[in-house]
C-alpha cells in the first residue's frame, strides 16, 4: 500500500502537469397489513356518498386509464430499449471542436458551496465503502491484507467544491486530491483548504498507476468522451484500484449531459469498446447499495486487474 500524501500532487512534472505525488409517513392503517389496508379501503369507499354510484364508476374508469398508461409506458420503454439501449447516444454539438462552449455549458453558477448534493454525497460514500467492505476491498485497520484502507491514495473526480474530500479525510482518509476543470471552482475549493487540482477528466494531470481508489461520480454523462474517460481513469488506478461511477440512464443527451446512457448494456459495452482491462465488481442500481439515487441512477464499480 502506498505511503503517498497527495497534497504533493502540485508539485508539477515535466509537462506542465501536476505529478502523481508518489516521490412512513400515512394516517390511519400507516402499518397495517395489506389485508387491512383493503379493509380500510373498502369502508372509507362505503362510507362515503361521493365514491358511491356514478362516482366510483368514474374512479373505476379512472384507475383503467392509468392502467393503459401504465402500459404504454412500458411498450414505449421496451421499444426504446430494443433500438437504443445498446448505445451510447451523443450530443449533435462538436463541443471537442468548440471547447469554450463546452465549459460554459457545464458552468452552473458562481463559485460556492454546493449544499443539495450532499446528502447524496454522504450516501455515496457510506455506500461504496460499506459494499467494499463487505466484499472484502477495504478494511478501516492498517494492518491488512486488503487492497484499501484509511492509507489509500483517492482521486475523486469532478469534485467542483471539493466537498466529498471534506467527508473522506473527516472518516480518516489522509491521501485524497479532486480535479475540477472549471477554474474559479478550484480556486474557492483552495480557499477552503480543499486539495483540489485544476484538470479535465478527459486528460488526467496524473502519472500512471497512481491512485487505489477513484471515484467518478455524476460526472461521465457530463463528457465529450467517455470511451477516453474511462481509458483515463483506468490509466491512472494502480493494478488492483477500485474505480466507483455513478450516471442516470438517460434515452436522450440534453442540456449539460452531453451524453445519454440508456441502458446498463450500453454501459457494459462502452466498457468493452474502451478496451480497458478491469473486472464489473458491481452493476447495478445504486439505491441497492443504499446510496440516495440522483434520478434513474447506476453504479458500477470496476476493479483494474492490470
Amino acid at each position: 500500500m502506498q505511503d503517498l500524501k497527495v497534497t504533493k500532487c502540485l508539485t508539477p512534472d515535466s509537462n506542465g502537469h501536476p505529478g502523481n505525488g508518489r516521490g412512513s409517513q400515512g394516517g390511519e392503517g400507516a402499518n397495517a397489513a395489506p389485508s387491512d389496508l383493503i379493509t380500510i379501503i373498502r369502508n372509507n369507499i362505503e362510507n362515503k356518498p361521493c365514491l358511491n354510484g356514478k362516482h366510483l364508476v368514474n374512479v373505476i374508469g379512472y384507475q383503467n386509464m392509468q392502467i393503459n398508461i401504465q402500459s404504454f409506458r412500458r411498450l414505449a420503454k421496451k421499444s426504446l430499449n430494443k433500438y437504443f439501449g445498446k448505445s451510447v447516444l451523443y450530443s449533435n454539438i462538436d463541443y471537442e471542436s468548440n471547447f469554450d462552449e463546452y465549459k460554459t455549458l457545464q458552468w452552473r453558477s458562481e463559485a460556492k458551496e454546493f449544499y443539495s448534493p450532499r446528502p447524496r454525497i454522504l450516501s455515496t460514500v457510506a455506500g461504496l465503502l460499506n459494499y467494499l467492505q463487505n466484499n472484502k476491498y477495504f478494511s478501516m485497520d492498517l494492518e491488512t491484507d486488503m487492497r484499501l484502507n484509511f492509507q489509500s491514495v483517492v482521486l475523486d473526480t469532478g469534485t467542483r467544491d471539493g466537498y466529498l474530500i471534506d467527508v473522506l479525510e473527516s472518516i480518516g482518509f489522509n491521501n485524497v486530491v479532486g480535479i475540477e476543470f472549471l477554474n474559479d471552482y478550484v480556486d474557492y475549493a483552495k480557499t477552503k483548504q480543499r486539495n483540489v487540482c485544476l484538470g479535465d477528466v478527459h486528460d488526467i494531470p496524473f502519472d500512471d498507476e497512481t491512485f487505489d481508489l477513484i471515484v467518478c461520480r455524476h460526472v461521465l454523462e457530463h463528457t465529450i468522451d467517455p470511451i477516453k474517460v474511462l481509458s483515463e481513469l483506468t490509466r491512472v488506478g494502480v493494478k488492483g484500484s477500485i474505480i466507483f461511477i455513478s450516471f442516470p440512464l438517460e434515452y436522450i443527451p440534453k442540456g449539460k449531459h452531453t451524453i445519454a446512457i440508456p441502458t446498463t448494456k450500453a454501459i457494459t459495452k462502452l466498457i468493452k469498446d474502451s478496451y480497458i482491462n478491469v473486472k464489473i465488481v458491481y452493476l447495478g442500481a445504486s439505491e441497492d447499495l443504499y446510496i440516495i439515487p440522483d434520478g434513474k441512477e447506476i453504479t458500477i464499480i470496476l476493479e483494474k486487474i492490470a
